[in-house]
């Protein structure tokens, strides 16, 4: 939740700075609209230590499955839009490879942290 209003207020920000808008509740109503995608992003992982928790994982192994879990989203989203977007197949491996190191520099974050 702070990251989506941390996002919303970056862009708010952003536009007045750049683009010399002004804030309104329109504007912040469509950024808030816009941004939303963070919140429903945070759902695979919440799923996953929801689910963890009812099977009484420990904490530890609920947090590595939410992770794993992200990071095959994200590559999996990868492919997805690579294929909306008609990608050639290099650039498919282009945006699947950039999707996988995304994911384990997440998963990689983690082990160095803890």
């Amino acid at each position: 939740m702070l990251a989506w209003l941390s996002h919303v207020y970056a862009t708010l920000l952003g536009l007045r700075l750049y683009e010399g808008r002004r804030m309104t509740l329109t504007g912040v109503r469509a950024a808030l609209r816009r941004d939303s995608i963070l919140l429903r992003g945070g759902l695979v992982p919440l799923s996953v230590l929801l689910a963890s928790w009812l099977a009484g994982l420990s904490e530890t192994s609920a947090v590595t499955l939410a992770i794993v879990a992200v990071v095959v989203t994200i590559i999996a989203l990868e492919v997805i839009a690579a294929v909306v977007s008609e990608a050639t197949r290099s650039e498919l491996v282009i945006d699947v490879a950039f999707g996988a190191v995304m994911g384990l520099s997440i998963f990689l974050l983690k082990v160095v942290l803890h």
